[in-house]
């Protein structure tokens, strides 16, 4: 516990006219500091509790440094039980729209993490408390959902294995809430962040392989992602019969998508559905990546800068594809250099591959050298 004179000195910060000092319990006389003689009641050792978590928010604030998770939601504890209202599933579902509107106009990845670690710790909390039926599976759709996107994140800035804790909390949480198109989806997502992720192409398998299975082809966002991650999975190896045979059936399922989809994260749109098409092209050097990439970039809001950075790259592997190697690799280098955040999964994925399609000869090129420092350095 901070000391009486650091309380001081934070209400006087703070301007807070000693009410922030106020929450520090004095020191009796002739005992050390908030020693008293007799044990603590219950309610005694909640208000302590209580009066830690906000002289943590205070803290936090005058350094201008995190409000650590759960402290805000201890502080003020003793209001939403004098209130005594029930969980409100329309604030969560808000809330959980908001990150998935930020998530793609954040220019640096892992920027949401705090915050979505955060309300992962609160759901979990409301889940183990409430009683009823249809509010708890409603809470596990929720926290499936943030703790999909919190490994999202997690992945995408290194941290590998918390990454992989938060994908297997996704997971049992949509299977508890028995929603078979967030079942569907998750999985899907998953296989799509292991693919750039370099994880093993058996385990991206499997994993398409189960949303498909949970689906039973009811046309939904979570199997037109599938079968695009099939198609992605097929052109990585090459394999072009595959891969068209995997863009057919997400045609398929996108076009028979209901008017509103339930997983109102990550909707598979138009842009994503023309964007699977151009990557699968440019990567297997089929004569239409050029139309599909142009379509893509017509279909892409010019917000989503990083989106379109990542189309860039996947016209880069067209070009190479196609023999113009020098255009090819002086489009990627420019887009590296321009972007806020230059190392992401798929920027560091597409490098690779674009090295990897590069013609023996062309791989001690200067920009082939350039571009292999810059996703490794």
């Amino acid at each position: 516990m901070p000391s009486e004179e650091m309380a001081e000195r934070l209400d006087e910060v703070l301007d807070a006219g000693g009410s922030l000092a106020a929450l520090r319990p004095k020191s009796q006389p002739g005992k050390t500091g908030g020693i008293v003689d007799q044990s603590p009641t219950p309610d005694q050792e909640d208000d302590d509790v209580k009066r830690r978590a906000a002289l943590q928010i205070i803290t936090a604030v005058a350094a201008g440094t995190a409000i650590p998770p759960g402290a805000f939601e201890t502080a003020f504890s003793g209001l939403d039980e004098v209130l005594g209202q029930p969980v409100n599933i329309d604030d969560w579902q808000r809330a959980v729209r908001e990150y998935c509107h930020l998530t793609p106009r954040q220019p640096n990845t892992g920027a949401l993490i705090r915050d979505l670690t955060a309300d992962s710790i609160a759901i979990g909390e409301l889940i183990r408390r409430e009683k009823t039926s249809s509010t708890k599976n409603e809470l596990l759709h929720i926290s499936a959902v943030l703790s999909a996107l919190l490994a999202v994140q997690l992945f995408g800035t290194g941290n590998r294995r918390e990454g992989r804790m938060s994908w297997t909390l996704a997971r049992r949480a949509a299977d508890t809430s028995n929603d078979q198109d967030l079942r569907t989806y998750i999985r899907s997502r998953e296989a799509e962040t292991g693919l750039w992720a370099g994880i093993p192409p058996a385990d991206i398998k499997a994993l398409v392989d189960e949303a498909a299975a949970i689906s039973k082809g009811t046309p939904s966002a979570g199997l037109v992602r599938a079968y695009a991650v099939q198609a992605e999975l097929a052109a990585m190896r090459g394999d072009g019969d595959s891969a068209s045979r995997a863009l057919n059936g997400m045609a398929e399922a996108f076009t028979n998508l209901p008017s509103t989809d339930s997983n109102y994260f990550w909707v598979s749109g138009e842009s994503f559905y023309y964007w699977t098409q151009a990557y699968v092209h440019a990567t297997t050097g089929n004569a239409r990546s050029q139309e599909a990439v142009e379509e893509t970039f017509s279909r892409t809001p010019i917000w989503a800068t990083g989106s379109l950075a990542n189309l860039r790259l996947v016209h880069s592997m067209g070009m190479v594809r196609s023999r113009d190697i020098s255009e090819g690799l002086d489009e990627a280098l420019s887009t590296l250099h321009e972007c806020v955040t230059p190392r992401s999964l798929f920027r560091e994925h597409m490098s690779i591959q674009i090295l990897a399609a590069l013609p023996p000869k062309a791989r001690t090129l200067p920009a082939a050298r350039e571009l292999r420092a810059l996703i490794s350095g």
